[in-house]
């Protein structure tokens, strides 16, 4: 019996849900109201076949109906492929990135980078100016330079170029700052004008090996011969430098007014007159 039970189960699992279940529903339904109609018309002695072939149109139509739920529900849905998704799985390569109109430039590393700064700048005149055409204009310039490349030089040429205005002015370096040369100052702390001189040292030599990192401080003077005669009130100056593998470097010290915090003066002990460069 247990076996029998098990069968008709797996059967109404199998049917339940399609059209098999949904005719066998309805022949059962349809003995079912058979049975009912006949005991009916039986106790009441009448006869209702005439209703039920009215009714018979509508229970048909409810049948149909309910067979084509059940079949489209057991169907599955046709898959409709539009062309865009053909399309999408035909693989296309990814483009290539295209290389930037203008490619950023990276910093070239140069051999020998020197950088510096002027630090102290003072003029003097020699001459007068009634003999313009002997008349010298002296610079003297304290200078910091640093070599920011990976390689050693020395410096083989200094120049300097003053603008003053619209006046661009060349001038020559000396071989060296004179030995008789001071610097005049006021004396620290005094009040009453006292007045000290300073040696000038050291030369910042040309000759000096300019290695990476260390920093080189030293004295250059440099001389003008005016066609008139003219002052440095707020001149621009701007150094150029030669190195010894041919690399070219400037240092810029900006237009700016300047303070007189000193004089060249010629040591007492020396040659009374500026000596003029060779």
């Amino acid at each position: 019996m247990d076996r029998l039970w098990k069968w008709l189960q797996g059967q109404y699992d199998d049917i339940k849900g399609n059209a098999k279940w949904a005719l066998l529903y309805w022949l059962a339904l349809g003995s079912g109201l058979t049975w009912i109609i006949h005991h009916i018309q039986d106790a009441y002695r009448t006869n209702i076949a005439s209703w039920l072939a009215l009714a018979a149109p509508i229970f048909s139509i409810l049948a149909v109906l309910y067979l084509v739920w059940i079949v489209s529900s057991r169907i599955p849905p046709l898959k409709t492929q539009s062309i865009a998704d053909k399309l999408a799985l035909i693989p296309v390569p990814a483009p290539e990135p295209k290389p930037p109109a203008n490619p950023p430039q990276l910093p070239r590393q140069l051999p020998v980078d020197l950088r510096g700064e002027i630090e102290e700048i003072y003029f003097q005149k020699q001459g007068f100016g009634a003999f313009i055409f002997a008349m010298k204009i002296f610079i003297l310039m304290k200078v910091r330079i640093v070599n920011h490349g990976p390689d050693d030089a020395t410096i083989t040429h200094i120049g300097l170029s003053a603008t003053v205005g619209r006046r661009s002015l060349e001038c020559t370096v000396m071989d060296a700052v004179p030995s008789a040369w001071r610097i005049k100052r006021l004396k620290a702390g005094s009040f009453f004008g006292e007045t000290v001189e300073t040696t000038i040292a050291p030369d910042l030599l040309p000759d000096e090996i300019y290695k990476k990192g260390i920093p080189h401080s030293g004295w250059l003077a440099f001389e003008y011969t005016p066609l008139k005669d003219c002052e440095f009130p707020n001149a621009e100056f701007v150094m150029h430098l030669k190195d010894s593998l041919g690399g070219i470097h400037t240092i810029r010290h900006e237009a700016t007014i300047y303070y007189r915090e000193g004089e060249i003066v010629v040591s007492t002990a020396a040659t009374p007159s500026l000596p003029s460069a060779k």
